[in-house]
């Protein structure tokens, strides 16, 4: 049996903030009081992860995907493609690292109107750009860095109207750190479940119909989003190893 982590770091982009060491370890940089403290994650033969010296909630989301329903779900389907079904079978997915909420506002305003690929290296960017770095690892900025943003220095990124987006929403997060997502502005139905899926690891909360999803389909032939109208909690576990397989296949 093989077991991979989502999202899989590759080649820097979307995840400067783990690096991968071999298919077994990877080194996670945690912020503690403006340092750097590197979280080595050893992945054994059970598919589990071993950490020291932190949480594992903080690290792993709080349960994983019900592999067994996922494959009852999938073999009923003809129209499943047969690479998709091989990859279920003989790989169990681990997701892992839920965001603070301000990482997941970024990441997420990032996203809306480009490509994927897109916004995963450019959200890569912002992160060497604006973060902290210390031996190669790279931590999403603090919040002392995050203030001293500006419009302007966004804007010459090439983020345009997002620029504006991204350091109001900071503000609103970081001057008030219990408001509701939803009355961000700039957050709309389909930021809001994306921020929320991605800090809590509950991909139930995933807006099913989005483009990805739309991708999801074209190549593996699950419908996501007729999946979520049924049963929510599969169609999160569904969307993982979907999410998972995409990667591995690209």
């Amino acid at each position: 049996m093989l077991f991979r982590i989502y999202p899989y770091p590759k080649d820097d982009i979307c995840t400067p903030f783990i690096k991968g060491v071999n298919s077994k370890t990877f080194v996670r940089g945690v912020l503690c009081k403006n340092r750097i403290k590197k979280i080595e994650l050893q992945l054994n033969g059970t598919g589990d992860l071993r950490i020291s010296g932190i949480d594992k909630k903080a690290i792993v989301g709080k349960r994983l995907p019900d592999r067994k329903k996922i494959l009852e779900y999938i073999v009923q389907k003809s129209k499943i493609a047969k690479s998709f079904l091989k990859y279920i079978e003989s790989v169990v997915v681990i997701p892992t690292f839920p965001l603070s909420k301000e990482e997941a506002f970024v990441k997420t305003v990032i996203r809306q109107v480009i490509r994927a690929k897109m916004a995963k290296i450019q959200f890569s960017f912002f992160i060497k750009t604006f973060g902290i770095k210390q031996s190669g690892i790279y931590c999403f900025p603090n919040a002392e860095l995050l203030r001293k943003l500006s419009v302007s220095e966004l804007e010459a990124m090439g983020y345009g109207f997002k620029a504006n987006r991204i350091i109001s929403g900071i503000k609103s997060l970081l001057n008030n750190p219990k408001i509701d997502i939803d009355c961000i502005r700039g957050v709309g139905p389909w930021s809001s479940r994306v921020i929320k899926s991605e800090v809590s690891k509950n991909y139930t909360l995933y807006p099913f119909f989005d483009l990805s999803c739309q991708k999801i389909y074209e190549v593996t032939g699950v419908d996501l989003l007729r999946l979520s109208r049924h049963d929510r909690i599969l169609a999160g576990d569904v969307y993982i190893y979907s999410a998972s397989f995409l990667e591995a296949s690209a």
